[in-house]
């Protein structure tokens, strides 16, 4: 019965894992091409013209259908019209030169994007791993206070305190165990950043931090 259990949960890990690669995959995809297709003919107007519209330039390359397009470059692009036009133009074009920073395909960032893959993966297969043997955990647990329970009634007061503690001790550490994933879990995924995220509240952090980078950096680098 174990040995059942045990196969079945490797096989959801192994499942959930070839999901989480083949999505990875996609995402991949989706940044080369935004990367050929918006960042680097954006640098080589920037070059001719650092004060390039950054607005005229997305109405006139972008169409709503690009899905490899970061949302949060539509967002800009819907809250630039009126007076706010010259300050989205302004958070556009930082937004795009540290999009162009961080895909641009040197050593230094090739090494930083396949670190940050690899993490990312193995925190998750990790965290799954850890949510199967504690499945498995709380499930040996049943399995022997139910034996133990089937021969409740010729244990002795001494050994009915003894038993009681013990089921407490194991009640105790099975739930730090989940307490324990429940704070992993929280802290994995609050460290995943998901640059097409359409939640309104992920896509302001996201251009503020990159907005924040450009001011940081623009007089370290040469774009």
């Amino acid at each position: 019965m174990i040995n059942e259990i045990f196969i079945a949960i490797t096989s959801l890990i192994n499942s959930i894992g070839a999901l989480i690669v083949q999505f990875k995959s996609k995402k991949k995809n989706k940044c080369e091409e935004y990367y050929e297709k918006v960042l680097i003919p954006f640098l080589t107007e920037y070059h001719d013209n650092s004060e390039i519209d950054c607005i005229s330039f997305f109405k006139q390359k972008i169409k709503r259908s690009d899905e490899y397009v970061p949302p949060y470059l539509f967002y800009i692009y819907d809250n630039s019209s009126g007076e706010n036009r010259d300050y989205a133009n302004e958070e556009m074009k930082k937004v795009l030169l540290m999009d162009y920073k961080k895909y641009y395909k040197n050593f230094s960032n090739t090494a930083l994007i396949t670190i940050e893959k690899i993490a990312n993966y193995l925190c998750i297969v990790c965290s799954i791993e850890l949510l199967a043997l504690a499945a498995l955990f709380m499930y040996l647990i049943i399995y022997t206070t139910t034996l133990m329970l089937g021969d409740l009634i010729s244990l002795t007061k001494d050994n009915m305190k003894t038993l009681i503690l013990s089921l407490a001790e194991e009640c105790g550490i099975t739930f730090l165990a989940l307490l324990i994933l429940m704070v992993l879990f929280y802290i994995v995924f609050n460290s995943i950043t998901d640059e097409y995220s359409l939640k309104i509240k992920d896509i302001k952090k996201i251009i503020s931090k990159k907005v924040d980078n450009y001011d940081k950096v623009s007089e370290k680098i040469h774009l």
